[in-house]
């Protein structure tokens, strides 16, 4: 079975601070929406990899995005095998974000697979579904 397509709704290139990328899954979750992102180009770096996961945040008030700047701030000094680990803080289409690269884990006894391992506030069953 393959991916789910991206919704019309949702664009299929976005910026990241100053980096293009493909749109190839967007998760709804309780606080905003993760975008599983692969790089346009070959070239990349240590921090915009090749393939991002970025959760944006539903936001309403110009205060409210002061308060998640500054968990985010707390978040990206957190160090733990349990926490998902903040590589930096962007902007996605000017939206504020924060930004993960994936990673190889393994799941059980099968193969190393690709897994978005910042689906903080998706379900576990979304997190399954991102497993390729």
């Amino acid at each position: 079975m393959s991916s789910p397509a991206v919704p019309e709704s949702q664009p299929k290139l976005v910026q990241v601070d100053r980096h293009t990328y493909e749109v190839n899954v967007v998760r709804e979750g309780g606080f905003g929406k993760v975008w599983l992102l692969k790089r346009r180009t070959k070239e990349w770096d240590w921090i915009y990899g090749p393939e991002n996961a970025v959760k944006t945040f539903n936001l309403y008030e110009d205060e409210q995005e002061a308060v998640i700047e500054r968990e985010l701030g707390n978040w990206i000094s957190l160090q733990s095998r349990h926490i998902v680990s903040l590589i930096k803080i962007v902007r996605l289409n000017f939206q504020l974000g924060a930004l993960m690269l994936l990673k190889q884990e393994k799941v059980g006894r099968s193969a190393a697979v690709t897994r978005c391992c910042m689906l903080a506030g998706v379900t576990r069953r979304q997190q399954l579904a991102c497993v390729r």
